[in-house]
């Protein structure tokens, strides 16, 4: 064997121009195993809001140089592989050409990794294989898999892996939910008018307002109200939500087989789409949860599988429907129009812009307003400087062309843009066509005033995620052997080219779509909030502590149907069970507070839990200090309550009290920290307020333990005085304590002060 591989070795230096070219692949395949390296170690967190990647401290040495070793051994593998069809060795220049696109990976190596690093990493690797797949099957063998598959079966294994999808997306959103993370808005907002509308008050909300004056979507609410009024719960919810966003995955199956591809190439390239970062990060969007744009997947899949089948009047009839889902679906069909207008179907393209140019104006000009009573609420909201209106937005690119380009090439959107196409992205090289219908949603989203909502955690990417699939089937269709050899052009030429190195052949669809659904698994792995194993910093939430316990209790207090004004993500857990509604609203039954909800108007809620303090009207009932939450539960009528006062300390047996720690604000505070001798691990912080003030301030413990090069920073939020005595109700003295368990291998712990916002007219005394 060492005999054989000496004899390969020195068969391969022939010549001179074959020594340059071997060791120049080898070397490019160390820089290959370097590229795995910088993405897989160096890199330890994405964040795919503000689109910042997280980096490893230090390097480790013996995984650079095993990686780097492992990618020469593998560049010299491949350019001393041996066909099956050959009968003696030979040198290949065509395997010596497959590596040699990650040299333009080689600029990353001289700059700080960053989240294009990624994005350049996974599109190389995904070419690298196309071209390695093709170029060692040349010259092309049968292009069957090496096992017979029946459509039916993959059919099978397609629905069974849509029911898994389905589970895991309402796990995690199960999970961000009961971790307090999921807020109101929106998803709380389609099941609070779905059931009031099945109660007779059709599309209003808890404050009477119609849901069709924001949003125009009978459509969306039909399937909604028909679900809840069968499953009515959450947790069913969530299955709804997740159903809709996964659940066109058998429809997209059967569409790829009628269009032409082999039921293995279907299935792969279906399952491929099922990893895509988007449709997990869809499901807890942000914090908003389900929204009812989700809604036209499965029947924009089916009017795609319908106009497959020859069903017209059916697919129209869909199409009309998606319609009325939301108005803004209209736009998609534009796009739609223009790529039937391109593929020579001018009269089903013409049609399709008349009615959906004609249905979007009519519904966002007189429709919306006609409902809501003002102009399209969603126009001025999110696109400030380019309009109020829908019309100024269709027209800004004339009347305002610096503001729209400056938001159109704003580096986030280019990042939005490829990571959405970056799993399909060989497949939409051959065929890009049909994405031309995603660019009137992908402009909408690139020209919002908010760059959070340009990611691929939002939810406007609904439609867009059908027509990726859609794109990519396409390309896939073209690479089948009987199309492939009656394509033509210079376009087939440069596709050829670069997928594999010859412009005279292209890739087989079984190594194409190998290639997309590992190239589709990094993206899930690097981007989506579903891979808890990966690097998305928002898959942490899916391992957070869970509240329901401390829930449940705050529910025993609280009767069903009882009205309840509650801050914005705890309100969530109590839709269908009572009339709910957000802080501040006054007047209700029952007031709920968690002081650690960043979601809503802080300076109100901060006004209004003051007067709850202070009110004769409501008297507190529960209060429970818990982790990172503090709940407040306040109960209307007359309830006997008195508040223990915070101890009051004078300045001289302060200072004899343990050591001091130091406190990086002006807040008049001061801390010290006494160690516990009898429990080495528990320490007591207290804080002595010098002089009064008119806020109240959130105490953070950050604790930084681990051994060795793992460490770990863990952040324990407080309330100043449980959150019923807050620091404005404090007098100069006033103590407050907080006893904390500490890891034995903490290493460092800061303690700091957040002012949370100011209140008007403190009286800075106790309620009895």
């Amino acid at each position: 064997m060492i005999k054989a591989l000496a004899n390969n070795f020195i068969f391969t230096f022939h010549s001179r121009h074959t020594k340059i070219a071997f060791l120049s692949s080898v070397l490019i395949g160390g820089f290959w195993g370097y590229a795995y390296y910088i993405c897989f170690y160096r890199v330890y967190a994405t964040e795919t809001l503000s689109c910042q990647v997280s980096l490893r401290s230090g390097d480790n040495y013996l995984l650079l140089g095993t990686l780097t070793l492992a990618g020469m051994s593998a560049a010299y593998y491949l350019l001393t592989f041996k066909r099956h069809y050959e009968t003696t060795l030979q040198f290949s220049p065509y395997l010596m050409k497959a590596i040699w696109p990650f040299i333009c990976f080689l600029p990353f190596a001289f700059v700080t990794p960053n989240y294009f690093t990624i994005i350049v990493f996974i599109f190389l690797n995904a070419l690298v294989i196309t071209r390695v797949g093709s170029l060692m099957a040349y010259p092309t063998p049968s292009n069957k898999p090496t096992f017979s598959l029946k459509s039916w079966q993959a059919l099978c294994v397609v629905s069974v892996l849509t029911a898994v999808f389905v589970l895991y997306g309402f796990l995690i959103q199960y999970r961000f939910f009961g971790n307090l993370y999921l807020g109101h808005s929106d998803w709380c907002g389609f099941l609070i008018v779905a059931n009031n509308t099945l109660k007779g008050k059709c599309f209003l909300d808890n404050e009477g307002i119609n849901f069709l004056g924001h949003h125009f979507m009978p459509a969306a609410f039909l399937v909604i109200c028909a679900y809840i009024y069968l499953f009515r719960s959450i947790g069913a919810f969530f299955v709804l939500a997740s159903l809709v966003v996964y659940g066109s995955a058998p429809i997209l199956y059967s569409y790829a087989v009628k269009k032409g591809l082999s039921p293995f190439s279907s299935l792969v390239l279906t399952t491929a789409w099922l990893l895509q970062p988007s449709l997990a990060n869809m499901l807890p969007a942000i914090f908003y949860g389900f929204h009812g744009i989700y809604v036209v997947m499965p029947f924009l899949s089916l009017y795609f599988l319908t106009l497959a089948l020859g069903y017209r009047k059916t697919a129209w009839l869909l199409m009309i429907f998606t319609l009325l889902i939301q108005e803004t679906v209209a736009i998609f069909w534009v796009g739609l129009s223009i790529v039937y207008f391109l593929q020579k179907k001018y009269r089903l393209a013409v049609w399709m812009f008349a009615i959906s140019t004609i249905y979007f104006f009519i519904t966002v000009k007189l429709v919306i307003p006609w409902i809501g009573e003002n102009n399209y609420p969603y126009a001025g909201m999110y696109y400030g400087e380019l309009g109020k209106s829908a019309t100024d937005i269709a027209f800004s690119l004339l009347t305002n062309p610096y503001v729209v380009l400056t938001r159109l090439l704003r580096l986030e959107n280019a990042f939005l843009v490829s990571v959405i196409l970056l799993p399909f992205a060989i497949a939409h090289i051959r065929y890009p066509t049909w994405l031309i219908a995603s660019t009137g949603i992908f402009a909408g989203i690139c020209l919002k005033d908010d760059i959070q909502l340009s990611s691929i955690n939002s939810w406007y990417q609904s439609e867009i995620m059908i027509i990726t699939f859609i794109s990519a089937a396409a390309g896939m269709v073209l690479l089948e052997p009987e199309r492939s050899q009656a394509s033509t052009g210079r376009w087939l030429k440069f596709y050829s080219w670069i997928t594999t190195g010859d412009t005279n052949r292209q890739p087989t669809p079984n190594i194409m779509v190998c290639s997309l659904l590992i190239s589709s698994f990094l993206c899930f792995y690097f981007f989506s909030i579903g891979c808890y194993f990966g690097k998305n910093s928002w898959a942490k939430h899916i391992n957070a502590t869970q509240f329901f316990d401390e829930i449940n209790q705050i529910k025993s207090f609280i009767p069903e149907k009882a009205s309840i004004s509650a801050t914005d993500r705890i309100a969530a857990h109590f839709i269908l069970r009572n009339e709910v509604f957000l802080c501040p609203s006054p007047g209700k039954d029952y007031i709920l507070f968690d002081l650690e909800d960043q979601l809503g108007n802080s300076a109100s809620i901060e006004e209004f839990r003051k007067q709850m303090l202070e009110s004769q009207e409501y008297k507190l009932i529960y209060y429970a200090p818990t982790g990172n939450h503090t709940f407040l539960l306040f109960k209307k009528g007359q309830i006997t309550h008195t508040a223990v006062p915070l101890p009051i300390v004078d300045y001289s047996n302060w200072q004899t009290l343990g050591m001091p720690v130091k406190l990086d604000t002006e807040i008049p505070v001061q801390c010290r920290v006494i160690q516990n001798n009898q429990k080495q691990h528990e320490i007591t912080l207290l804080f002595r307020v010098m002089e009064p003030v008119n806020h109240d301030v959130t105490i953070h413990v950050d604790v930084i333990a681990g051994n060795g090069e793992t460490l770990r920073k863990k952040t324990i939020s407080y309330a100043f005085g449980n959150g019923i005595q807050p620091l404005y109700h404090c007098t100069e003295g006033t103590v407050f304590e907080i006893k904390l368990d500490v890891p034995q291998n903490t290493h460092f712990m800061n303690v700091s002060l957040k002012p949370r916002h100011p209140v008007i007219g403190s009286n800075n005394l106790l309620r009895d």
